[in-house]
């Protein structure tokens, strides 16, 4: 009696399993001939649905007919393909939705996931990992691999918060052609004022600290300074011309030591400020090998005497300087 190849349908594919001797032979000469890397992954499939229901067994006597009787039970092994990558995904739950197996299911953490089904149309639902679950109707007539394509996650845009305000100086006029600018890490916060003194922008950030720069002559805001911003309120800025700067500077210096000093500015508003270790103020020298200055945001002032001579020494604060001063540095004998 002749020998009848048994066909599986696989979805869009049909391969003819031949009963021989080499139970592995067949799905070998496939898989030499695949030409593509998902080819390859279907016939592994294939090769396990096989092994399992004896397709590939050898038998001495005739093959059985093709046809499937009532009731009789397949491997189906479910498999999803990204859209974004054209690689299977691991990480299944393939739930049966209707028909005699409505709410089977099978939840596997590699990229096929094997159910056991009655012949007939089902619908499955297939959720993948990081992408977005799909349903797929089916007829099962035999042992099959099926390939499901499935479409990521969007991932959704980060919040953006809205920040706004005016600068005025220390008359309540406004400022114009102010620098609002972030201070905190890689937070985007960036705006500068209209001729009404206003500034908006937006960030991710929720709550960013802001420098704020106003043009030469005016006192501005480091982050030390300011409060972060508070998102859908107005958050408002004073910065005030400054008029004078003064600061109680030593004549004189002896060699090897360091004498602290004090900077003091006045504003437009008639106001007089000592200013702090953390105001952004520095001193400057004209011969730091006689006369070191130290001192800058976040730390004291100080003038150094480094060897014996004479050097002019200037106060700077927001780009306003005030005229040099003459510092001698002696001997300690």
């Amino acid at each position: 009696m002749a020998i009848r190849p048994r066909r599986q349908d696989l979805g869009a594919q049909t391969l003819d399993l031949w009963p021989q001797k080499d139970p592995s032979h067949s799905v070998k000469e496939l898989l030499s001939d695949a030409d593509s890397h998902r080819m390859k992954h279907r016939l592994t499939a294939l090769a396990f649905i096989a092994m399992v229901l004896g397709l590939a067994a050898c038998s001495d006597g005739p093959t059985t007919s093709p046809s499937t009787p009532s009731g009789q039970d397949f491997l189906v092994i479910i498999r999803a393909i990204s859209t974004q990558t054209g690689r299977a995904i691991s990480g299944l739950q393939v739930t049966v939705l209707d028909g005699s197996h409505a709410g089977k299911s099978v939840t596997t953490q590699s990229d096929q996931a094997p159910l056991q089904l009655l012949s007939g149309p089902m619908t499955l639902r297939v959720v993948a990992t990081g992408h977005q679950p799909i349903e797929k109707t089916l007829t099962v007539a035999g042992a099959m691999v099926v390939e499901v394509s499935v479409d990521p996650i969007p991932t959704p845009p980060p919040p953006t918060y809205r920040y706004f305000g005016t600068v005025r100086d220390g008359l309540g006029a406004p400022m114009v052609g102010v620098l609002v600018k972030s201070g905190t890490g890689d937070c985007r916060f960036s705006a500068v004022t209209d001729a009404s003194g206003r500034y908006e922008d937006t960030s991710e950030c929720s709550s960013p600290f802001v420098t704020v720069t106003p043009p030469a002559g005016f006192e501005g805001l480091d982050r030390y300074d300011s409060n972060p911003l508070s998102p859908g309120q107005a958050n408002n800025f004073t910065t005030k011309r400054i008029m004078q700067i003064s600061w109680n500077y030593p004549p004189e210096i002896v060699r090897g030591t360091q004498r602290s000093v004090q900077v003091s500015v006045r504003f437009d508003d008639g106001v007089t400020r000592t200013l702090g270790s953390r105001d952004s103020v520095t001193l400057g020298s004209s011969d730091e090998t006689i006369v070191r200055t130290h001192g800058a945001v976040g730390s004291l002032l100080a003038l150094e005497g480094i060897s014996v001579g004479t050097a002019t020494v200037t106060a700077y604060y927001w780009g306003t300087s005030m005229p040099p001063v003459t510092i001698r540095v002696v001997s300690s004998n």
